[in-house]
């Protein structure tokens, strides 16, 4: 199973936060959410190919850093044209399932990828979906030559489904806490104090990367509870 992960450019992500954090503070929180997901990936048994794309700077380095291999892009494309742009990529090495999650999971774990990939694997051929609380994707699985069926955006988990029922792939949804918990808002910060976030993310938290706004908007991180 190849696994795809495309991330915006550090600097333009995570503009739904910019009421709590400052421009510096959300490039440090992308960076960090994007190294736990590719460590939980790179841990995971079963994976092939590993394929960022991104038109950030860094991109290639933190790659490169988890043995993953780096797609540029000139600019950024948009997050289903990046993963069409990936998914011809890998299609280069041959067929294979593909997993695509997004940067912004930092509670992903490994066992969550091994158990997209064992649904992928298995017969009948079909794909695997994972919703998050606000209906979109935190993970889509493709099978072998499945076409590029990407519906990423808002409720893009009933969209996927839909395209995914209408090629004749029966969907299974998983219930994976770790891949359905995406940091878009101000209230998925909480989730961060309170579950089991990567540690490249812990790391970021605990040196105080959230500024004070940030902290008296979620009440945990206020009262500094761990």
């Amino acid at each position: 199973m190849h696994v795809l992960v495309p991330a915006k450019s550090f600097a333009a992500a995570k503009s739904r936060l910019a009421a709590v954090m400052d421009a510096a503070a959300r490039a440090g929180l992308a960076r960090a959410m994007l190294r736990d997901v590719l460590a939980a990936v790179a841990a995971a048994r079963g994976v092939g190919r590993i394929l960022l794309v991104s038109a950030e700077p860094e991109a290639g380095r933190l790659a490169a850093a988890a043995g993953a291999d780096w797609l540029p892009e000139c600019t950024s494309l948009g997050m289903n044209a990046a993963v069409r742009a990936g998914a011809a990529h890998l299609s280069t090495a041959g067929q294979a399932p593909l997993l695509v999650l997004p940067s912004d999971i930092p509670m992903l774990q490994a066992a969550e990828v091994e158990a997209l990939a064992a649904i992928l694997a298995a017969p009948p051929r079909r794909a695997g979906l994972v919703r998050c609380a606000d209906g979109g994707t935190g993970a889509l699985g493709l099978p072998p030559g499945a076409g590029p069926l990407f519906r990423f955006g808002p409720d893009s988990h009933a969209r996927h489904r839909q395209a995914l029922l209408a090629a004749g792939l029966g969907p299974v949804s998983l219930d994976l806490p770790g891949a359905a918990r995406d940091i878009d808002l101000p209230a998925d910060l909480a989730a961060l104090e309170t579950g089991p976030a990567g540690p490249a993310t812990r790391a970021f938290l605990d040196g105080g990367g959230l500024r004070p706004a940030a902290a008296a908007a979620v009440p945990q991180l206020a009262a500094g509870t761990r």
